[in-house]
């Protein structure tokens, strides 16, 4: 494998002929493969500390939210939910948690854990007196 330095592009090419080029383009980790481009995954903080609706990612024009995979905690017993920013219905079951519980999902690209409605961001909505803290990782699609 040899790797090419064009400018604003990583290209990667294998010593057999007819594979298919990689090229990595910066400054954002985006990849293409053939002539397809790959969403680079993308990581959020969650600090979901309001009652009600917390808005973890905000909505992108024209783009679903498909969240690749989380960890979240509570302080205190509760319910939280994960949902879209148009609220209903919630994209996952709701997550009762005993004080100091938690959840998570490690996901990838083959198997996210669920996505958003097109121009809608991802939320978590915690029960009265319940914080969620965390991170997930997504790709805008």
């Amino acid at each position: 494998m040899t790797m090419l330095w064009g400018g604003e592009s990583l290209h990667f090419q294998t010593a057999r002929p007819g594979d298919t080029p990689v090229t990595l383009l910066a400054p954002l980790p985006v990849m293409t493969v053939g002539d397809t481009t790959v969403s680079p995954i993308k990581f959020a903080r969650v600090n979901a500390t309001a009652d009600g609706v917390n808005v973890v990612v905000a909505p992108v024009a024209a783009k679903k939210i498909r969240v690749l995979g989380y960890a979240l905690v509570v302080n205190a017993a509760g319910t939280i939910t994960l949902q879209d920013s148009q609220g209903t219905p919630a994209i996952s079951g709701s997550f009762p948690l005993a004080v100091n519980g938690g959840v998570s999902y490690a996901g990838s690209r083959e198997a996210p854990a669920f996505e958003t409605g097109v121009g809608f961001g991802f939320d978590i909505s915690n029960a009265a007196g319940v914080d969620t803290l965390g991170h997930i990782c997504y790709v805008e699609v």
